[in-house]
């Protein structure tokens, strides 16, 4: 599997990926083993569809997953840092978690992300495929 990573994107990738996800409706999250894990790790529906309106596209890979992160609280009894990973080109959340906020990533190894695609226009071919 090939990963492109947040900070190898160019700010019009980074854009055109978060309003591609932000847009999307109908997003599937009642399968009953998402919402056993969601329940384990205290993520709510309502946090999940918070990050897929306004989370930062943190990175995208070869199967089409997107992970999203929202790092501001928008309700007292929200956590900091809702992580979502998305299959978008479907409409179905994979996973979900809060990530510490004190986590600012200095163990990330950037060599595992090497992937040389525009992902903006990888992940709009994918969604254009689920569309059909």
């Amino acid at each position: 599997m090939e990963r492109k990573h947040r900070k190898q994107m160019s700010h019009t990738e980074i854009r055109v990926i978060e309003s591609t996800i932000h847009k999307l409706d109908g997003w599937d999250l009642a399968t009953h083993h998402i919402l056993e894990q969601m329940e384990k790790r205290g993520v709510t529906k309502q946090d999940i569809l918070d990050t897929l309106k306004l989370g930062e596209v943190i990175e995208v890979n070869s199967r089409g997953r997107v992970v999203l992160r929202l790092r501001i609280k928008l309700r007292p009894d929200m956590k900091r840092g809702t992580v979502v990973v998305v299959n978008p080109r479907e409409k179905v959340l994979v996973t979900a978690w809060h990530n510490d906020e004190r986590d600012h990533h200095a163990t990330l190894d950037m060599n595992e992300y090497h992937w040389q695609v525009n992902a903006a226009e990888f992940l709009q071919a994918q969604i254009q495929t689920g569309a059909n």
